[in-house]
């Protein structure tokens, strides 16, 4: 009995962890993946289907069911980063845009590094992959906000500059005026 309550609390543990791990998966748009290289099957997590719009249930993925996701001008950037990640065996990170399931134009945040056995060979890939399309959005159009206040402000310096010759202009055109007062003052004291 002991045991087996042991194990019941293990498992209640257990499962609380995974939800909680679900939990933060879906808050953080995040997903992982683990990629076995021998025979070339991928497993990924719910969080990386929601992201790539699929049902998690419908289909098994491997390599090139996950490139046929790239967008068209990213796929070979994708593909060679994963090609020199598996022969230099190192840690990839690297930002790429996707077409989902659902025909929504996503960017994705990837990272993953290499696994290997004993002798050194490539076994596996892991990573995770994170949404950051919004984000994305955001930074973009900071960008373009800070550009437009770069461009405001140059105007705004132009025309304080133009502001201060005509201050000077018209300083200086006023001054004349003000002699010739102050010279018939003198003359009529």
């Amino acid at each position: 009995e002991i045991i087996d309550d042991r194990i019941n609390h293990q498992l209640q543990l257990l499962e609380q962890s995974e939800l909680l791990y679900r939990q933060a998966e879906t808050i953080a748009h995040i997903g992982n993946w683990k990629w076995d290289v021998r025979q070339n099957k991928v497993q990924w997590t719910d969080g990386l289907y929601r992201i790539y719009g699929l049902d998690s249930n419908a289909e098994v993925i491997d390599l090139q069911r996950y490139l046929s996701f790239a967008h068209p001008d990213d796929k070979e950037m994708m593909t060679n980063i994963i090609q020199e990640s598996v022969q230099k065996k190192k840690k990839f990170e690297f930002f790429h845009r996707i077409i989902s399931a659902d025909k929504k134009l996503k960017i994705i945040h990837s990272r993953g590094q290499v696994r290997t056995d004993e002798q050194g060979n490539v076994v596996q890939l892991v990573g995770s992959a994170q949404d950051v399309t919004t984000q994305k959005a955001i930074e973009s159009q900071l960008i373009e906000n800070q550009h437009i206040l770069l461009q405001r402000t140059q105007e705004l310096q132009e025309s304080n500059a133009s502001l201060e010759e005509f201050a000077y202009v018209a300083s200086h055109d006023l001054k004349e005026p003000l002699r010739k007062i102050s010279i018939f003052i003198d003359r009529l004291k």
